[in-house]
C-alpha cells in the first residue's frame, strides 16, 4: 500500500501529537515493509527516519500547515497514487479523492466539550475542519475508550466506525539507577526531594488548583513542571505569585528528552491535575519510569492510570490536598504504587498499537 500521513505535527519542537505520530511511524515502517509511507507537511520536519520505505515531502510554505495541507495534501495524494490517507491529528484534507480510504486520529474532545481552553486559532481551525473530517473519514482512531464514547456521544458517529487504539511509551522511558538520575538532576540544579508536573502552562492543566493545595502544606516538597508557555499561561503564572509560593515553586519549561525521564526518576511522586486529557502522556511515561502517580479522577486518566494511580475530585483543592498528604506521609504506600505503575506501563505497548492502526489503514476485518 501507498500510505499518506500528515506529519505536520513533526515540524519544529515535538508536542503530544508528534511525538505520538513518531512513535507511530517507525513501528508501522518496520511491520510494513512492503508499504510505502509517505510524509507530508508544509515545512521541513525536525525529526529524521531511516527507514527505506519512508518518503519526505515538504515545502517551505509560509502558510499555517492545516490550510497548506488542504490546498496540497489532495493532489500530493493523486500525485503519489495513495492508496490510503492517515491524519494523526484531528483535520483531513477534505478534497481527497473519494478513492482513497481515510482515517483521523482524534486525541480528545477539548473544542467542543470545552472550548473556554482551546486558543483562537485553534478554535478557527477545528470549527472550519474538525466535524466534517469526521464525517469526511472511512474510520476514525481514539487514543482512549473515554474519547470514543465522547465523539460518539457528541457528533452521533456511528460506533462501528471509531476504534479506541491505545499508543505505547517510548524505551527511553524506564527505571534509571539513582546514581545516575542525581547526576543528571543535579546537573540542573535539582537537589533533594520534590513532587513533579509535566506538562503546558494552559488553563486545562489546572495548575492553579494545584498552587492552591501547595499553599496549605508550608512543608511539602518543592514542585517541579516541566512544560512550556502555553495558552493564557500568565493565569497560572499570577495565581503562584498571589499565594506567596515563588521559591517553592520552579518553572522548568521545556527539558530535554535526558532531563524528563531523570526527572521522573528522581520524583517523589508526578501530580496530573488536569480538568481533561484524551489520554494523560505523562500518567503512561511516569508509571514507565516506576514513578507514582497522582491524578485528577475526571476524563482518561483513570483510564490510563488503572488501579496503579491514586485520584482525587479535579475540582477540590481539600480532596488534592489530602492525597499529597497521605501519599508524602507513607513512602510504603508509594512504594507499593511504584511496582504497580511498572507493571500498569508494560500494557501499553507501540508494536501493538502500530499492529492495530495498520489494520485500520489496511481496512483489514
Amino acid at each position: 500500500m501507498n500510505i499518506g500521513v500528515d506529519a505536520g505535527s513533526l515540524c519544529g519542537s515535538l508536542t503530544g501529537i508528534g511525538v505520538y505520530l513518531r512513535g507511530f511511524l517507525g513501528q508501522m515502517a518496520l511491520l510494513a515493509p512492503e508499504s510505502t509511507f509517505y510524509l507530508y507537511a508544509a515545512r521541513p520536519l525536525g525529526v529524521k527516519f531511516g527507514q527505506s520505505n519512508i518518503t519526505v515531502r515538504t515545502a517551505n510554505s509560509r502558510l499555517p500547515g492545516t490550510f497548506w495541507m488542504q490546498l496540497r495534501g489532495p493532489r500530493l495524494a493523486l500525485q503519489d497514487k495513495l492508496d490510503c490517507f492517515w491524519s494523526p491529528g484531528h483535520v483531513l484534507p477534505l478534497g481527497l479523492h473519494s478513492g482513497i480510504r481515510s482515517v483521523l486520529t482524534v486525541h480528545d474532545l477539548v473544542y467542543p466539550l470545552y472550548p473556554q481552553y482551546v486558543a483562537r486559532y485553534n478554535t478557527l481551525v477545528l470549527s472550519c475542519y474538525f466535524a466534517r473530517s469526521v464525517r469526511r473519514a472511512d474510520a476514525v482512531i481514539t487514543v482512549s475508550r473515554q474519547t470514543r464514547q465522547d465523539l460518539i456521544r457528541r457528533f452521533r458517529v456511528e460506533p462501528s466506525k471509531v476504534t479506541a487504539v491505545y499508543r505505547g511509551v517510548d524505551e527511553e522511558f524506564r527505571p534509571l539507577k539513582p546514581k545516575s538520575v542525581r547526576a543528571r538532576l543535579e546537573a540542573i540544579g535539582i537537589r533533594g526531594d520534590y513532587i513533579l508536573a509535566v506538562g503546558t502552562l494552559e488553563p486545562r492543566k489546572n495548575y492553579p488548583l494545584l498552587f492552591r493545595a501547595l499553599a496549605g502544606l508550608p512543608d511539602c516538597p518543592p514542585l517541579m513542571i516541566a512544560g512550556g508557555q502555553g495558552w493564557k499561561f500568565r493565569e497560572a503564572i499570577r495565581e503562584l505569585r498571589r499565594l506567596g509560593l515563588g521559591s517553592r515553586v520552579s518553572l522548568l519549561d521545556y527539558v530535554s528528552l535526558d532531563d524528563l525521564v531523570a526527572l521522573y526518576n528522581g520524583a517523589l511522586l508526578l501530580v496530573q491535575p488536569s480538568l481533561y486529557e484524551g489520554f494523560g502522556l505523562p500518567v503512561l511515561q511516569a508509571m514507565a519510569c516506576g514513578t507514582p502517580v497522582l491524578a485528577s479522577n475526571t476524563s482518561s486518566l483513570p483510564e490510563v492510570g488503572g488501579d496503579a494511580a491514586a485520584y482525587f475530585e479535579s475540582n477540590s483543592v481539600e480532596s488534592l490536598r489530602a492525597e499529597l498528604v497521605r501519599l508524602l506521609a507513607d513512602p510504603e504506600a508509594r512504594a507499593a504504587m511504584a511496582q504497580k505503575s511498572l507493571r500498569r506501563a508494560k500494557e501499553f505497548s507501540w508494536e501493538r498499537a502500530a499492529q492495530a492502526t495498520l489494520r485500520i489503514l489496511r481496512d483489514d476485518a
